[in-house]
């Protein structure tokens, strides 16, 4: 029972450095998966700048077609309708995409907790959310779709300055949340109990080993819900966020990504 109580130590916290795990095993998958994401964030990058000028430039258009609205004829002004609808239609697609693209690049090269890179070596999981994201942003990557993206100013705003821009239009008023975030679901601790007290007895060895493959599972558990939640944290820091999103694919793939790896037990 030794060994047995060895395990139980290295449970004590579900947040250590993982230094007796075998990363070097792993070294040419993970070097793969570097590649592909490497390639996927330039890809990412590039895209996420032509989405925020094209945003930031739609609207400015509604804005300055509120400005020209009280003072132009009104027959002139109806007929301008249809083209503010359509500038409306484009800002809410680039507001959406210039969301999702921010999040990827971020949970790629802007985790805010190394802890994320440490569990994903033994989880994978931020890499598995990552590479479902792309399938569903292909097409708000691929610039063939998208020829009138390219020649506009790029911008670089935080969170303020676009809640700003959006303020110069009703459209963009209206889409601004006003209601402050409801506070998250606090995740439920880790059981840290004490467990070496268990019988050494031979004749229990059975009924032990299922109480300590349960602790490591738990223990498993705890660490895929806290990646999960780390990455749900970039993306509600996202300067987009304080919008309304109403087609984001981020949430999506979080959600379903979380009811493949975790176990919610009551």
């Amino acid at each position: 029972m030794a060994l047995l109580a060895e395990r139980v130590s290295e449970m004590d916290d579900p947040d250590d450095d993982f230094d007796d795990f075998a990363f070097s095993d792993l070294e040419a998958e993970i070097k793969t998966v570097s590649e592909v994401e490497a390639t996927y964030l330039q890809t990412v990058s590039e895209n996420s700048v032509r989405w925020q000028a094209w945003l930031a430039k739609n609207l400015a258009y509604l804005a300055q077609f509120e400005e020209w609205e009280p003072v132009a004829d009104k027959t002139i002004v109806a007929a301008g309708y249809a083209l503010k609808q359509a500038i409306r239609e484009k800002a809410e697609a680039a507001l959406n995409n210039a969301h999702d693209l921010w999040c990827v690049k971020a949970w790629i090269d802007g985790q805010s907790d190394p802890l994320i890179n440490e569990l994903d070596l033994v989880h994978n999981i931020r890499s598995d959310v990552v590479a479902h994201t792309m399938p569903r942003l292909a097409r708000i990557c691929e610039i063939d779709n998208h020829p009138y993206l390219d020649g506009h100013e790029p911008v670089d705003f935080d969170h303020e300055q676009w809640r700003e821009v959006f303020s110069r239009s009703s459209w963009g008023r209206s889409v601004t949340k006003t209601k402050p975030p409801q506070d998250k679901k606090e995740m439920t601790e880790y059981d840290t109990s004490d467990i070496i007290w268990l019988p050494s007895d031979d004749i229990y060895a059975e009924e032990v080993r299922s109480i300590v493959d349960a602790r490591l599972e738990s223990l498993g558990n705890y660490q895929r819900r806290k990646m999960i939640d780390m990455l749900e944290d970039i993306v509600l820091s996202s300067p987009f966020h304080q919008f309304t999103l109403m087609h984001s694919q981020v949430k999506g793939v979080l959600k379903d990504r979380r009811s493949v790896h975790v176990k919610d037990l009551v």
